[in-house]
C-alpha cells in the first residue's frame, strides 16, 4: 500500500482530473491513448506548483485514474500494466526532449526504415 495522500495532494489530483476530463469529455480510453493522454496531463500538471516527481506521479495516477472509470473491467489489468511500467519511462523521455536533451540521430533513424528514405 502507498502513503496516505494529505489534502493537498487530494485536492491537486482532483483539480487535475476535472481539468482532464474536461478535456478528453467522455472519449474512450484505448491502449494507443496512454501517451496522447499523458502528454494531455503533463500540461495540465505544469501549472500546479509541485516539484518534478510530484507532476510525474501525477501524471501516473491520472492515468490509472482515467483506466478505472473509461476502461471495461476485462481489459485494465493490460493497460494498467502499461502504465505502471511504461508510462514514468516515457514521461521522462518527453521532458527531456522538450528540454534538448534527447540526442537522436535522425540519419541512423530514419535509415532503419526503409520506407522514410528518399528516394
Amino acid at each position: 500500500m502507498g502513503r496516505k495522500r494529505t489534502r493537498g495532494e487530494q485536492d491537486v489530483f482532483t483539480q487535475a482530473y476535472d481539468a482532464v476530463r474536461k478535456q478528453i469529455k467522455n472519449r474512450e480510453f484505448k491502449s494507443s491513448d496512454i501517451l496522447p493522454f499523458a502528454v494531455l496531463g503533463m500540461q495540465v500538471v505544469e501549472k500546479f506548483a509541485i516539484s518534478g516527481p510530484e507532476k510525474k506521479d501525477l501524471v501516473v495516477r491520472l492515468a490509472l485514474r482515467l483506466v478505472e472509470d473509461f476502461v471495461p473491467e476485462d481489459k485494465q489489468p493490460m493497460l494498467i500494466f502499461g502504465v505502471k511500467k511504461l508510462l514514468p519511462a516515457a514521461i521522462d523521455q518527453i521532458v527531456a526532449a522538450s528540454k534538448g536533451q534527447l540526442n537522436l540521430n535522425f540519419d541512423a533513424i530514419t535509415g532503419c526504415f526503409g520506407c522514410s528514405k528518399k528516394k
